[in-house]
């Protein structure tokens, strides 16, 4: 029987979430997978801060805090704890969202199993979602655009995260949003990604300015972003083909190169 304890780190941005944070951490903590869980305080505000290195002193072994000198988003916040993390496994978790009991263990089960996976979506199960949007004959099938397009359902092999070049960290996102939607469809395109969405999962809080409000907006309503123009997306989708290149030049690196050492000669252009 497979062993899936203490596999996973949790890396978790976090700004001005006092009020959910503890409820987010300690629902990771429950995770039997969960070996570490790396909080990046994105120069918070509140009371967050404080309320972290409470949490870390109680759980020394298990909590890392970490923090931005400036509010620099969750993309930063996000790779810069990836960069500390010592496990093999990353799952992203927001800081206001709370993981249902064993909703990491078939994730963990699956890369286990199956060694060609590369990342694993997770169910998001909608926590506060307003009635225009729920109650809206597309909300099924907009949802299913938010679950394979954001970041707090991610499990991912922290070597593929990393070959990606992490989330994008382009201005253009600190204003629209849409890193992780640029990452995940790169990624959609050129590794195996597993799907749990009959599995437990994520409560997703829903929150105002978020990405899914930008995605059901855009989905049931047709209302882009204001501001938002055909080159910014134009822009995005150059994005997600130079993630889409790291990954196939890592591929490429790696396929049938396995121990080889070349030596190589450097010659003097002639004039």
């Amino acid at each position: 029987m497979i062993d899936i304890s203490k596999q996973v780190a949790v890396v978790m941005p976090c700004h001005n979430a006092a009020e959910t944070v503890v409820e987010a951490v300690a629902s990771a903590l429950q995770q039997s997978a969960v070996s570490c869980i790396y909080i990046v305080d994105d120069a918070s505000t509140d009371d967050s801060f404080g309320l972290l290195h409470n949490l870390a002193s109680r759980y020394p072994s298990r909590i890392k805090v970490l923090q931005t000198p400036v509010k620099s988003g969750a993309a930063v916040a996000r790779n810069w704890g990836v960069m500390h993390v010592n496990e093999s496994i990353v799952a992203f978790l927001d800081a206001d969202d709370v993981y249902r009991p064993h909703a990491l263990d078939a994730a963990v089960m699956a890369f286990h199993c199956i060694p060609q996976l590369a990342m694993v979506r997770l169910p998001l199960h909608p926590w506060g979602v307003p009635e225009k949007y729920a109650a809206h004959e597309g909300f099924k099938r907009a949802w299913r655009s938010v679950e394979m397009t954001g970041a707090g359902n991610m499990v991912i092999l922290k070597t593929v995260f990393l070959a990606a070049g992490g989330f994008p960290q382009d201005a253009l996102f600190r204003r629209f949003g849409g890193e992780d939607a640029a990452l995940g469809l790169a990624l959609h395109d050129t590794v195996m990604v597993g799907t749990l969405f009959e599995d437990v999962g994520v409560l997703y809080r829903y929150k105002s300015g978020s990405h899914c409000q930008r995605l059901l907006n855009a989905h049931l309503f047709q209302h882009m972003p204001e501001g938002l123009l055909q080159n910014h997306l134009d822009e995005a989708n150059a994005v997600t083909e130079r993630i889409v290149q790291n990954l196939k030049r890592m591929s490429g690196v790696l396929a049938g190169s396995m121990g080889k050492v070349v030596p190589l000669l450097v010659e003097e252009a002639k004039a």
